[in-house]
């Protein structure tokens, strides 16, 4: 199965292979939302994050890389963790399954990461 970024609320990275979708939706809590990243990369959040009883944690990270990398609004926010997933086949072509996180795309996301979260995190990178 694809390996996976995950971007926790606290600023810490994890790489984690996600068995199936059911896996992703566990690991972001909720219905999945596409936010692509380019044509190589997509972020799943939680869909229902913000309508929750009990919403998850704003992760500042993640919003900041939402903001900077796939155009949210800048009055919009990402609650709870995100996984980001590869959206190529090897051949560098589009055929409608995930696949590993691009390994830019990851470089990409810690340098980031460290450039404007590294005084917020709490957790490893």
């Amino acid at each position: 199965m694809p390996k996976a970024l995950i971007v926790r609320e606290d600023g810490s990275l994890e790489v984690k292979e996600l068995d199936d979708y059911a896996a992703v939706k566990a690991a972001v809590g909720g219905y999945l939302e596409a936010l692509y990243l380019g044509k190589e990369a997509v972020a799943y959040i939680d869909e229902e994050a913000k309508i929750k009883a009990t919403p998850p944690p704003f992760n500042r990270c993640a919003t900041m890389l939402a903001r900077k990398l796939a155009g949210i609004a800048d009055n919009d926010v990402v609650l709870g963790p995100v996984v980001i997933l590869g959206t190529l086949a090897a051949n560098g072509e589009y055929d409608g399954e995930e696949h590993d996180v691009p390994p830019r795309v990851e470089a990409a996301v810690r340098t980031l990461v460290r450039q404007y979260c590294e005084d917020f995190q709490l957790g490893g990178n």
